[in-house]
């Protein structure tokens, strides 16, 4: 399915972020190579508490080390896993911005007393670091071996206070598209809420199905978002620039979306919903996703218990499901539902 979701974990506030018409002069260069504020260097600067270090002292270092409402810019690494955030549609010469937010529950950052009520954090990993890794021969008991694959690495990234737009676009045309794509970063300027670095650790044995092993530790900041640029990392130029709190210029954002994608359906609840996008495979579509279409949707319901809402280009949307069912003596019992959704006709 070609198509940009995001997924949206929690109904937080949403703070609009909108597009300036050109860069403003404070940001207008960053400078080459530039490569922002780091949080490994900010956890670092923490360290954990030591043997010789009373709790005390433990926490009136910690909060030395916070930056309570200071402003920081945070540049999305391109490493090992080699993330494709930007994508160019050449029929629309626009260069498009794809954040993927993840849900994240920092079990390792609270008491055990609360682990039943730990909430589930909206999150945008930035920078991945792989520490060591290695290739391994095991065997068992029986003889048979196996190549054991294992990783230790650390990921760094931000806490959001806030949702972000589903995507950012870029008018580009298509010549300065393919020279300057490669060297395209992702740029978020933030201001930190003051609370400490969250953490989580997750892991897995490797075993004869599945013989991959690792060792990750999750390293959050919490911040609420002030705006994202998109610049040039070999000039440091920006070339553009999505503040917060600017409605006219988040209303230019919708109607480019709206431009490249003519349908936006926002899927919210429950339901075993299939989607096709244009002309895509058919795949499933978990709660809280956005599907968007240059020319159809393609809609089936597997099941009449539980059925999603749905909202069409920002209304309330009800599709006309095509209801198929199957007798079983004298009980009508619900097969599948379709329903096909059309762009609009410009």
């Amino acid at each position: 399915m070609t198509v940009n979701v995001l997924l949206i974990f929690s109904a937080l506030p949403t703070v609009v972020l909108a597009q300036s018409a050109t860069a403003p002069t404070n940001y207008q260069s960053f400078g080459p190579a530039y490569g922002g504020d780091d949080i490994e260097s900010i956890d670092a600067s923490i360290g954990p508490k030591t043997e010789f270090e009373t709790t005390d002292a433990y926490e009136a270092r910690k909060n030395a080390a916070k930056k309570d409402g200071t402003r920081m810019t945070f540049v999305i690494a391109s490493d090992d896993r080699a993330r494709n955030l930007f994508t160019f549609d050449a029929d629309a010469e626009m260069m498009i911005l794809a954040l993927k937010v993840d849900s994240k529950t920092f079990y390792s950052s609270i008491s055990y007393s609360d682990i039943l009520n730990t909430p589930k954090y909206n999150t945008l990993s930035m920078r991945y670091v792989i520490r060591s890794q290695k290739e391994q021969i095991a065997s068992n008991a029986y003889g048979a071996t196996a190549k054991i694959k294992s990783f230790v690495a650390d990921e760094y990234g931000l806490i959001l206070d806030q949702k972000l737009p589903p995507i950012i676009l870029l008018p580009m045309s298509t010549i300065e598209a393919k020279t300057v794509k490669p060297y395209l970063r992702a740029a978020i300027v933030c201001t930190h809420l003051g609370k400490s670095i969250m953490k989580e650790v997750q892991g897995q044995a490797a075993t004869f199905q599945n013989p991959i092993e690792y060792y990750v530790e999750s390293k959050f900041l919490p911040i609420v978002i002030n705006e994202i640029l998109v610049f040039d990392h070999r000039t440091g130029i920006v070339l553009l620039q999505v503040r917060s709190g600017d409605a006219s210029d988040d209303l230019a954002q919708r109607e480019r979306r709206r431009k490249l994608y003519p349908i936006e359906l926002e899927v919210s609840g429950g339901g075993l919903l299939y989607a096709t996008v244009d002309d895509g495979d058919a795949l499933f579509v978990s709660s809280n996703e956005i599907l968007r279409g240059k020319k159809r949707i393609t809609l089936k319901l597997k099941s009449e218990f539980s059925i999603p809402t749905f909202v069409l280009n920002g209304a309330p949307f009800q599709p006309a499901w095509r209801v198929y069912q199957t007798s079983l003596g004298y009980t009508k019992m619900f097969d599948r539902a379709e329903a096909e959704i059309a762009a609009p006709v410009q």
